[in-house]
């Protein structure tokens, strides 16, 4: 989700009259990312913005273990794949949504 700022400067762009393509590039974002921001209004973006906000997070459940795996490794930064793996061990098959990008949401916070 694109942060107020980037919206603003999407915003700022598009009356200074360049293009969604011109903006992606300058901004150095996604063409979909800035076509999708181009078209929104203040008002519709914050209301994106506060349905986006607490969406649930499919690791919630396995925090604890992938903060120990972490913890065991002295927090040394750890190939996904190998916590992906690890967790799947444990508990079997893990919810599909799942996707081994998204540790970050519990490892960073700490």
């Amino acid at each position: 989700m694109v942060k107020v700022k980037m919206y603003k400067q999407i915003q700022t762009l598009r009356r200074q009259g360049f293009c969604k393509t011109e903006i992606a590039r300058e901004l150095t974002i996604n063409s979909r990312t800035a076509v999708k921001y181009f078209r929104m209004s203040e008002d519709v973006f914050r209301l994106y913005q506060q349905q986006h906000m607490y969406r649930d997070k499919v690791l919630d459940a396995f925090e604890k273990d992938i903060l120990g795996v972490y913890e065991q490794n002295e927090f040394k930064r750890l190939n996904m794949s190998a916590v992906y793996d690890y967790l799947e061990e444990k508990h079997g098959c893990l919810p599909c949504r799942f996707a081994p990008r998204n540790h970050r949401l519990h490892t960073h916070q700490h």
